[in-house]
């Protein structure tokens, strides 16, 4: 064979491949409103009130109003719905996935002869990220990968190559040299016309959160807070991209493609750090002033990842030609950006509440890092295509007797900049309901929630734009017991 076929250790040192780049950077520090039932039916606007197991990851200060010990479990049911527009072709798919999304306990000290009259600590688990969802784009277009990797191609060695693209479909005569250097040609022509696309995106996996509280009251008047975080991530990814329709091509030495399957699998794992500091003021009887700061999350990610490709000729002599790339691994480091929230809240006697707050961001402060590699192209384009946003929620509770009624509102902007998209950046909304019923010690809370959003995904460099529409549904149930 006029291939060579390599060996994982050559590839090892020739390059780290990264897979890593500014989607990671956006995929770990654009987070879900996950918490409790109560906190998730006010659409997570609770940074002012407190009392609740997911407010005080929001907001510390928040664990200091409580005035009893308490333990909370809740489950959540996720629904995600993906719509696809690629030209005029759309596709519909769902995941649903059941999983745990908060538990904790709370701890109060009571100190009645002090100005400082409370002490409260935490420990509480919650989940800020649920990856599950299909993504699956269909469609006819003049567009080919083939060109794409074509362009990578050019000038390089065979055997310098990216082992994981280029060199696979070097090595299934997707593309290839006939017999010159460097230059290469690929199995079509280059007026296709109404070629067949079909990518299936699988994704798995989540990113959680265990917080150690701690808080204290003054006066009733004054709430401060201060928590630290450790968080996971635990993410796949299998992209499958398939071509066919092809016209024939008699000038390609190895006969016509029927169609080529390029195959690219991701796994993550990964582990940060974090700290939040918070106040809550109570100026008026019916006032309460909120902020809270976020640290950026420090976190140390392992990834590896191979790649295949498989070319199907319609010459009987060719056949089928498959190619593995080696496995690659890599580790490095990620900040995700800080955060500020401010919030005010009107408390109407023990009837009701409303909350809102004013939550910011800048996607474009992520940063990777290694000792193998300085990331200056990755962080440019972190820098070029994510933004500075601030985000709106607001959130409502009015109790009848042993019964609450929520609901909430969240407007997000979409972390990308103008310069990086071909739409007009679009926000992600959030809605939400709840119902709460409290007898004596117990509590029992459920809510439903609702997001949806616009987004843009490209198969491969040089393609149009596939429109995203997302939305996701959540059930959420909580118990609880305070003491």
């Amino acid at each position: 064979m006029k291939k060579l076929i390599f060996s994982c250790c050559l590839f090892l040192i020739s390059t780290q491949l990264l897979s890593q780049n500014h989607v990671d950077a956006l995929r770990y520090s654009y987070l879900e409103t996950l918490g409790t039932a109560r906190y998730s039916a006010l659409a997570g606007s609770f940074n002012s009130l407190g009392g609740d197991l997911s407010s005080i990851n929001q907001n510390p200060a928040g664990l200091a109003v409580y005035r009893t010990d308490e333990v909370g479990f809740t489950l959540g049911n996720n629904v995600t719905k993906n719509e696809s527009k690629y030209f005029n072709s759309s596709y519909q798919s769902d995941q649903s996935t059941f999983y745990i999304q908060n538990m904790g306990y709370i701890k109060t000290l009571r100190q009645n002869e002090n100005k400082w009259n409370r002490f409260s600590f935490g420990l509480t688990y919650n989940r800020l990220k649920d990856f599950n969802e299909d993504l699956i784009i269909l469609g006819n277009s003049n567009e080919s990968r083939i060109n794409s990797f074509l362009d990578n191609a050019q000038g390089i060695n065979y055997e310098d190559l990216n082992p994981f693209s280029e060199y696979l479909a070097f090595s299934t005569y997707l593309i290839d040299t006939l017999n010159q250097i460097n230059i290469y040609e690929g199995g079509i022509n280059s007026n296709q016309n109404n070629l067949s696309h079909e990518n299936i995106i699988k994704r798995s996996g989540y990113m959680d959160e265990i917080s150690f509280s701690m808080s204290g009251a003054y006066n009733d008047l004054l709430f401060i807070g201060f928590q630290v975080g450790f968080l996971g991530i635990n993410y796949h990814e299998l992209n499958t991209y398939k071509e066919f329709g092809f016209e024939t091509n008699n000038n390609y030495d190895w006969g016509d493609i029927e169609q080529f399957i390029y195959s690219q699998n991701l796994n993550v794992v990964g582990g940060g750090v974090n700290y939040k500091l918070g106040f809550i003021l109570k100026p008026l009887k019916f006032l309460r002033v909120g902020a809270a700061y976020h640290s950026k999350t420090h976190f140390q990610i392992e990834e590896n990842w191979e790649s295949s490709m498989i070319t199907s000729f319609t010459n009987e002599n060719m056949g089928t030609i498959d190619d593995i790339s080696p496995y690659g691994f890599g580790n490095y480091t990620l900040k995700t950006p800080s955060k500020t929230i401010s919030s005010l809240a009107l408390i109407v006697g023990k009837k009701g509440l409303i909350n809102v707050e004013v939550e910011q961001i800048d996607y474009s402060s992520s940063k990777l890092d290694a000792d193998y590699y300085n990331f200056l192209e990755e962080n440019s384009n972190i820098s070029s295509f994510y933004r500075k946003v601030t985000n709106i929620r607001m959130g409502t509770e009015w109790r009848f007797g042993d019964l609450s009624f929520r609901a909430g509102l969240g407007i997000y902007e979409s972390p990308f900049s103008s310069n990086s998209i071909e739409l007009d950046p679009e926000e992600r909304i959030v809605q939400s309901f709840g119902i709460g019923y409290r007898s004596n010690q117990y509590f029992f809370d459920c809510a439903i929630m609702n997001a949806y959003e616009k987004q843009e995904y490209y198969m491969f460099n040089g393609s149009a734009a596939t429109e995203i529409s997302t939305s996701k549904q959540s059930f959420i149930v909580s118990v609880g017991y305070k003491f």
